[in-house]
């Protein structure tokens, strides 16, 4: 059942909201307000557009105010599977108990969602959501959580998202920030469109479907986009390599502001795929690891790129664009 929530996550009488598959229609937005999100150096959501994940863009590794976490990983014989056995702060801390709920959507502004077992799919309409400590799984053609319209400055952190193996997308795909999450058992891990970042957290064991062109993560519109300290593996639950651990192209629109900064990426036709209509790319030591199908990357150097390639490695060597 989908539920309207309150700010302190406790469920509202009333009807119930619309299918978390059916876009809305009709709603008005309240006037929007700044939102001051994970401390300094972060500012979500604010009316300014441009100007909120885009902070990031020149912030250093570790901004101030947000949660010194690592992916780590234990070592693997087999490097196509290597995140598959990780012991990371990336996904819920040991002995965290969560309190079962159904899916629900989101329609009141600064709503923290912490300690929730949430089964079924979150759709986020309102500004300022914090989702702490808690798993969210679904099964859908959309996406496990979804922001939709003109909600802004939604915060997953310390958190664990599951597609189950028959979801489209595990988070899509504008306006958040995810931070330590563990994302799995989708087709794509994370649509990250205009003023998104995640950090420090691992998408893997992506799921084959029918069709599917499975992409850790993948950006196809928008700017001021920040991956940080992440894992991104671009391999099947089996180590079957998938298409990409990164995929950036303006496929449906014009992209621009983007920070790929000390990742590790995983496996892949390739690792990293670059497309057309790609501004202002920033790729920043980062490690790419094989095997790959073709290679670790593709379009970094295509005539008329924009891209900033520095201090970037394949299995410990040098690695320059291609």
């Amino acid at each position: 059942m989908v539920v309207s929530v309150s700010a302190i996550a406790e469920p509202r009488s009333g009807p119930p909201m619309p299918d978390p598959d059916v876009p809305s229609a009709g709603r008005g937005r309240r006037a929007r307000r700044p939102l001051l999100l994970l401390g300094a150096g972060f500012v979500v959501g604010a009316v300014a557009g441009g100007a909120a994940v885009g902070q990031l863009l020149g912030a250093p590794a570790s901004p101030a105010g947000t949660p010194d976490v690592a992916v780590t990983l234990r070592p693997s014989s087999d490097p196509r599977s290597a995140a598959l056995s990780e012991t990371a702060d990336a996904g819920l801390p040991d002995g965290v108990e969560l309190r079962p709920v159904d899916g629900m959507t989101v329609t009141i502004d600064g709503t923290v969602l912490e300690r929730l077992d949430i089964q079924g799919c979150l759709v986020i309409e309102a500004d300022g959501v914090v989702v702490r400590e808690s798993r969210v799984s679904c099964e859908s053609e959309s996406a496990v959580i979804r922001v939709t319209g003109e909600a802004r400055g939604l915060v997953v952190e310390r958190s664990e998202v599951d597609g189950l193996g028959r979801t489209a997308t595990c988070v899509g795909s504008h306006d958040f920030v995810l931070v330590a999450v563990e994302i799995h058992s989708c087709a794509d891990g994370v649509r990250a469109n205009s003023r998104t970042a995640v950090l420090s957290s691992w998408v893997h064991s992506l799921t084959r479907m029918d069709d599917s062109h499975n992409d850790a993560v993948q950006t196809t519109q928008g700017t001021d986009i920040v991956l940080r300290g992440n894992v991104f593996d671009a391999t099947d639950a089996n180590g079957e390599l998938l298409n990409a651990a990164y995929i950036v192209a303006g496929d449906q629109g014009p992209v621009e502001r983007v920070v790929l900064e000390g990742n590790t990426l995983i496996g892949g036709n390739y690792a990293l795929m670059v497309g057309p209509e790609v501004a202002l790319l920033k790729v920043l030591d980062n490690e790419f690891t094989g095997p790959f199908r073709y290679g670790p990357v593709r379009g970094a150097d295509r005539e008329g790129s924009d891209v900033e390639w520095t201090g970037n490695k394949v299995d410990g060597r040098v690695l320059e664009a291609s």
